[in-house]
């Protein structure tokens, strides 16, 4: 985990710091998310899709004619949902977790394409937790914090990999939530902007 957030950090301090020699060209991003989870808890129901959002400002600071480095900030709707069988009768889970997104990946751009990779650092900023059973629906604010008694850990670092037409684009971005000695969640998300 300290390693991670070292690279994460130093792509970041590199992107900013290439800015002075850089061409720098802004956007808007927004898109579609199919969101999802991997966990190796084996009691556990399979995890399925949630297509959710993201939306957020982009940064390219071009380092040559075809390279780039691209960070900015977006928010992130990742979660997953759930469906399994308790004494005969059907119970459905759904949570939907929101978090403020910055990457820093290094990208290729070729003749109408584009491919990047690179770090990613993000912040749980707010989630909800729906159950529905046995007619009767639940919802509760997923608790956000580095304590026991929290469901989920704030910070989200992973690895994003992106390829690119400019008339779309697809990103692949596995990455971590949750981890513990003996079971992990991880947050599993496709991008379609």
């Amino acid at each position: 985990m300290k390693q991670r957030f070292k690279v994460s950090l130093f792509a970041a301090f590199f992107a900013f710091a290439t800015a002075s020699f850089a061409q720098i060209s802004f956007g808007v991003k927004a898109g579609l998310n199919l969101a999802n989870v991997i966990t190796n808890d084996e009691n556990a129901p399979e995890p399925k899709i949630v297509p959710t959002f993201q939306a957020g400002v982009v940064l390219d600071f071009g380092l040559t004619e075809n390279i780039a480095i691209q960070s900015g900030i977006s928010l992130q709707g990742k979660g997953y949902r759930t469906e399994d069988a308790i004494l005969g009768q059907t119970i459905k889970t759904k949570a939907d977790v929101f978090y403020l997104q910055v990457p820093a990946h290094l990208l290729y751009k070729g003749n109408g394409f584009f491919i990047g990779v690179g770090p990613y650092v993000g912040v749980a900023v707010s989630g909800n937790y729906r159950t529905e059973f046995l007619g009767k629906k639940e919802t509760r604010t997923i608790k956000i914090g580095d304590t026991n008694n929290d469901d989920l850990t704030p910070l989200d670092i992973g690895l994003g990999a992106q390829v690119g037409l400019n008339i779309g684009l697809f990103a692949l971005v596995p990455d971590m939530i949750l981890d513990s000695p003996t079971w992990f969640l991880k947050n599993r998300l496709t991008e379609i902007m």
